[in-house]
C-alpha cells in the first residue's frame, strides 16, 4: 500500500510537472505570436505611411508640373497674340501712311495742274485740269476708303484670331485644371485607401491581441474557419472567372457558327446553282432516268451539307456546354483539375458515288430523243414515190428501219455521267468547305480560350 501511495504521488508530481511545462510552452507560443503580430502590424503601418507619402508627393509633383505647363502655354498664347496684334497694327499704320502720302501727292499734283491752267489763262484747260484733279481726288479718296476698309477687315481678322487663341488657351487651362483636380482626387482616393488599410491593420492588431486571450483549440478553429472562408471566396472568384470565360467562348463559338452558316449557305447556293444548270441542260440528255438520278444526287448533296451545318452547330453547342460545365480550378486548395478535352469535329460527310443509270435499250432509244427520230420520218413525206408507184418504192421503205444510227444514242447516256461527276465534285467541295469550317471553328475556340487566359492573367496581376 505504501509503494502504491508513493507511485501515485510520483505520478501526480509527474503530471503536475507536465502540466506546468505545457502551460509554459503555451504561454511562450502565445507570446511569440503576439510579438510576431505586433511586428507585422508595425511593418504594414510603416509601408502604408510610406506609400501614402509617396502618392502625395507624386500627385503634388504632377499637379505642379501640369500647372506650370498650363501657365507656360497661357504665357506663350498671350505672347503670340500680342505679337500678332502689334504686327497687324504696324501693317495698318503703314498702309494708312501710304494712303495719306498718295492722297497728298495727288492733291499736290492737282494743285500744280490747276496753277498751270490759271497761269496759262486757258479756262478750258483749267476746267479740264480741274475736272481731272477732281476725278483723281475722288479716286484717291475711294482708294483711301478701300485701304481703310481693308485695314479694318484685317484688324477684325486679327481680333478674331486673338479671341480664338485666347479661347484655346482658356480651354487648355481648363483641361489642365481638370487634370490637376483628377490627380488631386486620385491622391485623395489613394490616401483614403491607405487610411482604410491602416484601419484594417489596426483591426488585425486588435484581433491578434484578442486571439491571445483565447485557447489553442479556439485559435485552431478560427484559423480553420478563416481558411475555409478564404477557400470559398477563392472558389467563388474562380467560378465567376469561369462563367465570364465561358460567356466569351460562347460568343466566339456563336460568331464561328455564324461564319460557318454563311459558308454553308454559299455552298448550298453553289449546289442549287449546279442543280439549276443541270435542269437547264435537261434537253441535252437522252434519258429521263439519268436526269432524275442527277436531281436526286444533287438533293442528296444538299441534304449532306445541311447535316454538316447542323453537326457543326451541335458541336459548337456541346463545346460551349462542356466549357460552361467545367469547374474552375481553385487557387488556394487542391491542384486545378485538367480541362476536359474538346470534342473532335465530326468527319466530313461521306461522298456518295453516283451509280450511272443503265443504258436504255436500243428500241426505246428513238422515243426519248426526238432529234434522231424526225430524221428517219422525214424520208416518208419526201418520197413522192406514191405517184410513180413502181417497184423501187420498197427500197426507201427500209429507211425508217435505219434507226441503226442508234449507236450515237449511248452518247447522251455518257452526259449524265459527266453531270454526275459534276455533282460529285460539288458534294466533295461542299464537304471540304464543311471540314474547313470546322477547323476554323476550332481555331476560333482556341483563340478565344487564349484571350480568356490572358485576360484572367491580367486580372490576377492587377489584383
Amino acid at each position: 500500500a505504501k509503494a502504491a501511495k508513493e507511485a501515485a504521488a510520483k505520478e501526480a508530481k509527474a503530471s503536475k510537472v507536465a502540466a506546468e511545462q505545457a502551460k509554459a510552452k503555451e504561454a511562450a507560443s502565445a507570446k511569440a505570436a503576439k510579438e510576431k503580430a505586433a511586428v507585422k502590424a508595425t511593418e504594414e503601418k510603416a509601408k502604408a505611411k510610406a506609400a501614402e507619402e509617396k502618392a502625395k508627393e507624386a500627385a503634388a509633383k504632377k499637379a505642379s508640373a501640369e500647372q506650370a505647363k498650363a501657365e507656360q502655354a497661357k504665357a506663350e498664347e498671350a505672347k503670340a497674340s500680342k505679337a500678332a496684334k502689334e504686327k497687324v497694327a504696324a501693317k495698318a499704320a503703314e498702309e494708312k501712311a501710304a494712303a495719306k502720302t498718295a492722297a497728298d501727292a495727288a492733291a499736290k499734283e492737282a494743285a500744280a495742274k490747276n496753277a498751270a491752267a490759271i497761269q496759262a489763262k486757258n479756262e478750258e484747260v483749267a476746267a479740264t485740269s480741274a475736272k481731272a484733279a477732281e476725278e483723281k481726288a475722288v479716286a484717291a479718296a475711294a482708294k483711301k476708303v478701300a485701304t481703310e476698309k481693308a485695314a479694318a477687315e484685317q484688324a477684325e481678322k486679327a481680333k478674331a484670331s486673338i479671341q480664338a487663341s485666347q479661347e484655346a488657351a482658356a480651354k487648355k487651362a481648363e483641361a489642365a485644371k481638370a487634370s490637376a483636380e483628377a490627380a488631386k482626387k486620385q491622391a485623395a482616393e489613394a490616401a483614403e485607401v491607405r487610411r482604410l488599410q491602416a484601419l484594417e491593420t489596426e483591426k488585425t492588431k486588435q484581433a491578434a491581441l484578442q486571439t491571445e486571450q483565447k485557447s489553442a483549440a479556439e485559435q485552431k478553429a478560427e484559423a480553420r474557419a478563416a481558411k475555409e472562408a478564404a477557400f470559398e471566396a477563392e472558389l467563388k472568384r474562380g467560378k465567376e472567372a469561369a462563367a465570364a470565360k465561358a460567356a466569351e467562348q460562347k460568343l466566339a463559338a456563336e460568331e464561328a457558327d455564324v461564319a460557318a452558316e454563311a459558308r454553308a449557305v454559299a455552298a448550298k447556293a453553289a449546289v442549287k446553282k449546279s442543280v439549276e444548270q443541270s435542269k437547264l441542260s435537261k434537253s441535252k440528255f437522252a434519258s429521263q432516268e439519268a436526269l432524275d438520278s442527277m436531281a436526286a444526287k444533287a438533293q442528296n448533296a444538299e441534304e449532306l451539307m445541311a447535316k454538316a451545318a447542323a453537326a457543326q452547330s451541335k458541336l459548337a453547342e456541346q463545346q460551349a456546354a462542356a466549357k460552361v460545365a467545367a469547374p474552375a480550378a481553385p487557387k488556394v486548395a487542391a491542384p486545378a483539375p485538367k480541362p476536359a478535352p474538346a470534342p473532335k469535329p465530326p468527319p466530313p460527310p461521306p461522298v456518295v458515288k453516283p451509280v450511272p443509270a443503265p443504258a436504255p435499250a436500243p428500241a426505246p432509244a428513238p422515243v426519248p430523243p426526238p432529234p434522231p427520230a424526225p430524221a428517219p420520218v422525214a424520208p416518208p413525206p419526201a418520197p413522192v414515190v406514191e405517184a410513180p408507184a413502181p417497184a423501187p418504192p420498197p427500197p426507201p421503205a427500209p429507211a425508217p428501219v435505219a434507226p441503226p444510227p442508234a449507236p450515237p444514242a449511248p452518247a447522251p447516256v455518257a452526259a449524265p455521267k459527266k453531270a454526275d461527276k459534276g455533282a460529285d465534285k460539288a458534294a466533295e467541295k461542299a464537304a471540304e468547305k464543311a471540314a474547313k469550317a470546322a477547323a476554323f471553328e476550332e481555331k476560333a475556340a482556341a483563340a478565344a480560350k487564349g484571350a480568356a487566359a490572358e485576360k484572367a492573367a491580367a486580372e490576377k496581376a492587377a489584383t
